[in-house]
């Protein structure tokens, strides 16, 4: 694949505290504990080997949710693996979107994958790749749905609590919708096969999601861990103890986001006097501690501190961190070195570092994953026909269009020279009918004005007459710009991995050959179909 690489300071989509960590990320080592480089990875390698975890709860936890699931040896490895103290991790988490959700969601797992086999070269530790399955999330309306060659795909069903924990009511029929869209294209009954039969070993939502996930990964030995888990609950529920009786989260974390205010950086997360849910048959909801009671938000539920404890000794499932904890609870159980995400997720570990430190626990590298745009062959023909590069489509859909037509205009567009013209004639004159009358000088300016206006009103015409005439160029650029910028946004942020993979089924190992670990540039990625 051919492949343009831009600065992110370039792409208008990205944020400024996105662009200014992968640009100077040296300049928020307060925030940081180690450089998103090689070097600084190697360094994380070593410093935690002073983080121990309890591994044999971790092997026998991930040995059950892999009971049922056929095994790729390079599963196998890595899950022997992990037993060795000698063995890290690098860790992406993404909710369970619908069918992969956007593009990213994969980019994140190759980039997971990529890092480690990297680091595994570099080191003398054995990196696994891991990838946790947000299932305890509760917004059903974020992961319920996908867009594929511009329509959206939605599951529709009734729901509460914990998406991971929803049946598989539903999902018969979006597949069905997806194969009535992808018709007979070259990959699509093998793509429909795979969900299909992902869908027939599945009890509920989360193992639905893990089954794919692990048909399409497995080989490259990625584990899918999910940390809604009795056992992982467990293990962390001193955090969770601290958090219920003597909450510091939200002074911590308020405190770092005031100093990250002062170079710009906006909070990215709430933090509140409680940062966990509870799970029940009610849902999951927020736990907020009013006089002496914990009152489970929006139910009838409470606690007293007795109460609560025995609750989290016996049923230690039941609590869960919000985005506040979430990234502590899986540094805690895993025996992780690295955390790869978007911008949006590095700007709120950004913001998590005292709060490691206070609990002791390790404070991984931030990797910003890789940004890419996917150029298929209709695609590149376009740019081709139209003469532009992807440099030339930064920027708004009517800055595009109009720059374009000024480059390509078969007529002279440019007329400020005129203008100027304009502007020194009526000076002129002004200075004559100034020497006659000094009241005569403004108004003459005035009128000059008026003319000047008049002039663009002309451009103006003559822009859209050349519009008119161009229109089917103009519509071909629209549709080329929308492609890989949809609803202005990046395509990464929307498009669905099966609009390529229905024509490639080999796209993830091409994916994987060219998203290389540590790229703090955009790609433009051309495809070969």
């Amino acid at each position: 694949m051919k492949e343009t690489m831009i600065d992110f300071r370039s792409i208008p989509q990205l944020n400024y505290k996105d662009i200014n960590y992968t640009e100077n990320p040296e300049k928020l080592q307060e925030f940081i504990a180690f450089l998103p480089n090689e070097d600084g990875l190697l360094d994380a390698i070593n410093e935690r080997t002073k983080f121990p975890i309890n591994r044999d709860v971790l092997v026998l936890e991930l040995e059950r949710q892999y009971n049922d699931m056929s095994r790729f040896d390079a599963i196998k490895n890595n899950l022997a693996a992990l037993k060795d103290e000698d063995c890290m991790t690098v860790i992406t988490a993404h909710q369970p979107c619908l069918l992969t959700g956007p593009l990213y969601y994969i980019f994140k797992i190759i980039d997971t994958i990529n890092l480690a086999e990297y680091l595994s070269t570099k080191s003398d530790k054995k990196i696994v790749p891991v990838f946790i399955n947000g299932s305890e999330d509760h917004d059903f309306e974020e992961i319920n749905h996908f867009y594929l060659f511009g329509k959206k795909i939605s599951w529709e069903r009734p729901h509460i609590g914990s998406v991971g924990r929803l049946t598989t009511d539903g999902l018969e029929e979006v597949i069905g919708q997806l194969e009535e869209i992808l018709g007979k294209q070259n990959n699509s009954q093998n793509i429909i096969q795979l969900f299909r039969q992902s869908l027939e070993k599945s009890t509920n939502y989360n193992d639905f999601v893990r089954q794919y996930l692990h048909e399409i990964f497995g080989r490259y030995g990625l584990i899918i861990i999910n940390m809604d888990n009795h056992a992982f609950k467990a293990e962390f529920a001193n955090v969770i103890k601290q958090e219920l009786l003597n909450p510091m989260s939200k002074k911590l974390v308020s405190d770092t986001q005031q100093k990250l205010s002062l170079i710009g950086f906006g909070d990215q997360a709430h933090a509140r006097e409680i940062n966990l849910f509870y799970i029940d048959d009610h849902g999951r909801n927020r736990i907020e501690k009013q006089g002496n009671r914990y009152h489970i938000v929006d139910t009838d539920v409470s606690f007293s501190e007795e109460e609560i404890l025995m609750e989290l000794e016996n049923r230690p499932e039941r609590f869960s961190p919000n985005v506040i904890l979430r990234p502590l609870y899986q540094e805690f159980i895993l025996p992780n070195i690295a955390y790869i995400g978007g911008g949006g997720e590095i700007a709120y570990w950004l913001e998590r570092k005292s709060l490691f430190q206070h609990y002791h626990i390790f404070y991984p590298a931030l990797i910003r994953r890789n940004s890419v745009a996917l150029l298929p062959k209709f695609i590149q023909k376009n740019l081709l026909k139209l003469d532009i590069s992807v440099e030339e489509l930064l920027g708004t859909e009517d800055e595009v269009v109009n720059k374009y037509v000024y480059n390509h205009a078969s007529v002279e567009l440019d007329l400020s020279p005129f203008k100027h013209e304009i502007e020194n004639l009526y000076d002129k004159i002004a200075i004559i009918g100034g020497e006659v009358d000094a009241t005569l000088s403004p108004s003459i300016k005035a009128e000059g004005n008026e003319q000047l206006k008049k002039l663009d009103q002309i451009e103006a015409k003559i822009r859209k007459s050349i519009k008119q005439k161009e229109e089917v160029q103009l519509n071909q650029l629209r549709k080329t710009y929308q492609y890989i910028f949809p609803e202005q946004g990046l395509q990464e942020r929307r498009t669905n991995i099966i609009e390529f993979w229905v024509k490639d089924a080999d796209i993830f190992d091409k994916l994987k050959q060219h998203l290389k670990p540590f790229n703090n540039k955009f790609r433009f990625l051309e495809l070969e179909s």
